[in-house]
């Protein structure tokens, strides 16, 4: 799959360097400008199969307004793992959103890397649209290609050295009782299962984004197992 330039903006997006952030493993290297700089220009794919650049998905709907951007970069669509994290996600969205009332909550992406023809289902099972009573927006894209994974240097199942215990997200320890979750969610919503859910060994992580006319990762996290996800709450 090949990527074109379909920039939401007119203005070219100017590079800051990296905050200083204090780490100890390759896990929570925050990108070099030049990765942050590439990392800008790959294309993501929205529910209709349409190209939108990374940068433009941070900088939507103003260039110019300053914000935080919360990235989670799940791993495919069937993960059982990855459906229990974006429920924790959502779930902690939703207390912030009665906490704060009609105040903003955090601007928070997912990315993912299976057909964008299961964007919408997925984004019902989890009402990440907010069409529940909620105000949550949270955004859902996806990389079939997977290139914003492997610029961010984020592994595969079996490349990272390190083994994590069980997160407190994850309600589905038993591999049958994840299949059976994930299979009873897509049957709910009419999920289209004969459709490609992603590249099964990719492992994912979490980017936080201060962006504006400059852009500056200030934190970022790299799944070594797939039940390695920043819990949420840490990630706020």
């Amino acid at each position: 799959m090949s990527d074109s330039d379909c920039s939401l903006v007119d203005e070219p997006i100017r590079i800051e360097p990296p905050k200083k952030h204090d780490t100890s493993s390759a896990q929570a290297q925050v990108p070099t400008a030049s990765e942050l700089e590439t990392l800008l220009t790959l294309s993501l794919l929205d529910e209709h199969g349409q190209k939108i650049e990374f940068g433009d998905v941070l900088n939507a709907p103003a260039k110019d307004s300053e914000k935080t951007v919360i990235v989670l970069f799940i791993r495919h669509f069937w993960c059982p793992l990855d459906q229990d994290y974006v429920q924790e996600v959502v779930d902690i969205l939703r207390r912030l959103s009665e906490d704060n009332g009609k105040k903003a909550i955090p601007e928070v992406v997912l990315i993912s890397n299976g057909s964008p023809a299961l964007i919408a289902k997925y984004k019902e099972i989890f009402d990440l649209a907010g069409k529940k009573g909620s105000n949550l927006k949270v955004k859902l894209y996806t990389d079939p290609t997977c290139r914003t994974y492997r610029i961010l240097g984020m592994e595969n199942v079996g490349e990272a050295c390190i083994s994590s215990p069980y997160k407190s997200y994850v309600k589905h320890t038993s591999t049958i009782g994840g299949i059976a979750s994930v299979v009873l969610r897509a049957i709910k919503v009419g999920m289209p299962v004969w459709e490609k859910g992603g590249a099964i060994k990719q492992l994912g992580g979490e980017l936080v984004h201060d962006t504006g006319i400059q852009v500056a990762c200030a934190f970022a996290h790299r799944m070594s197992d797939t039940q390695d996800h920043t819990p949420f709450g840490d990630v706020l």
